[in-house]
């Protein structure tokens, strides 16, 4: 997985549901989750699309849309699929949502400070 930071949209995560048995084939699927929770312990319920239709690959995919993506630190994440004849959970995962540089009018830049050179 590619860097995640506070602010970022558009930032895709893909995740491939496996089991014991290997991959989940998601054509009968009747729908599919991801549950995410942020280091401040709130929840958010988002749907999952097949990347690949009809889904025989098992990957999934969520775009992050504006202004979920805060606060900083460890977010975790389960995902859940309906089928037919059956509920099914992923094992809990954890990614990193990282600090940016300062903020400066809508712009980011880098704070650094010199000391004057001697005459």
């Amino acid at each position: 997985m590619t860097e995640i930071h506070r602010k970022d949209w558009g930032t895709k995560l893909e995740i491939q549901l496996k089991d014991q048995d290997g991959v989940v084939p998601l054509a009968s699927a009747i729908e599919l989750k991801i549950r995410l929770t942020n280091p401040d312990d709130e929840p958010m319920i988002r749907n999952l699309a097949i990347i690949t239709p009809p889904g025989a690959d098992g990957w999934t995919r969520y775009v992050f849309q504006k202004h979920e993506l805060t606060p900083v630190g460890t977010w975790s994440g389960q995902v859940t699929a309906l089928f037919p004849d059956g509920y099914w959970q992923s094992d809990i995962f954890t990614f990193e949502v990282g600090e940016n540089l300062i903020e400066v009018g809508g712009w980011y830049s880098a704070s650094a400070s010199a000391s004057p050179s001697p005459s």
